[in-house]
């Protein structure tokens, strides 16, 4: 298969073929501005099947798809561990829910590749054999960092669950007057989503930067699970642009330890909160100022 943006009409017969002789899951997302409000589903292999030529039907006792209903949806699954998806209209009829296949039908892009950030991080540490592993990160979208995420960030479909997580998550806690624990806030957010399609379904792809400040930083990953360790040390290399340079980079180096972990009722999403370790004065001056900016 063609592993660029879009399938050629052999390659999309292929995989048509295929959904016609094997049951697959899907996800369904809306791909309208009002998708914040409308939560992704994940609808299972034996509920999804191919009517006539080129259109999935979903069952009708399916639940939870009436808010798609007459909306633009990305459905997207899995051929030969590859991520697909297609986007269209969802239609329903008292036979069940159905949506065509367009001819364009898409490779989900990996995130190293579409990946524009004002920052990087690489996560460094020592593995069996002394062989050097590393992990890199990025800022997650629309996630507020060097600054308290506020509640209205969450997804107002959303905040009773983050709600719920956030409670619990300090409770557990020693807080110590004037701690802010604002950033439960948005490990809370991220724990609430849905497991996305990826690239190549099984491989890692870098971890989410949710929050940062001068004191800690907090990871969050939904593919590569207890990939950072409670108690263990990592080294931290923090990467800014200058300008608008693509060459030149302030970059702070520093220890950090994983005081705590975060994950949903289903334990696919995780979320690591990292404190750091004798940062130098003149890098810690360096994140402080990005916080007051």
């Amino acid at each position: 298969m063609n592993l660029e943006d879009g399938l050629n009409t052999i390659e999309r017969s292929i995989v048509l073929d295929y959904m016609k002789e094997n049951a697959i899951p899907i996800t369904v997302t809306v791909h309208e501005k009002d998708s914040a409000q409308v939560f992704p589903i994940v609808i299972n292999a034996s509920d999804v099947y191919v009517a006539g030529e080129e259109t999935l039907r979903m069952s009708n006792t399916v639940k939870n798809l009436t808010p798609f209903v007459g909306k633009s949806v990305k459905v997207s699954f899995y051929y030969n561990h590859v991520g697909l998806y297609f986007i269209n209209r969802l239609v329903e009829n008292p036979y069940g829910y159905f949506i065509d296949v367009p001819k364009q039908l898409l490779r989900v892009p990996s995130r190293k590749n579409v990946k524009k950030t004002s920052m990087k991080a690489v996560i460094s540490y020592k593995a069996r054999g002394n062989k050097n592993i590393s992990l890199e990160a990025f800022p997650k979208r629309e996630y507020v960092l060097f600054a308290a995420p506020k509640w209205n960030s969450v997804e107002a479909a959303l905040q009773s669950t983050a709600q719920e997580l956030f409670e619990r998550f300090a409770y557990r806690m020693e807080i110590h007057e004037n701690d802010d624990i604002s950033f439960l806030i948005s490990v809370s957010r991220y724990l609430c989503q849905r497991l996305l399609t990826v690239a190549v379904e099984g491989t890692a792809e870098p971890l989410d930067i949710i929050y940062i400040d001068s004191s800690k930083v907090v990871f969050g990953c939904m593919n590569q699970i207890d990939s950072l360790k409670v108690g263990n040390e990592y080294l931290l290399s923090l990467q800014f642009p200058i300008g608008e340079s693509p060459i030149l980079k302030r970059t702070v180096h520093v220890e950090m330890t994983v005081a705590e972990t975060y994950a949903n009722a289903e334990g696919d999403i995780q979320c690591f909160l990292c404190q750091f370790n004798g940062m130098k004065r003149e890098d810690l001056r360096f994140l402080q100022e990005k916080q007051s900016v």
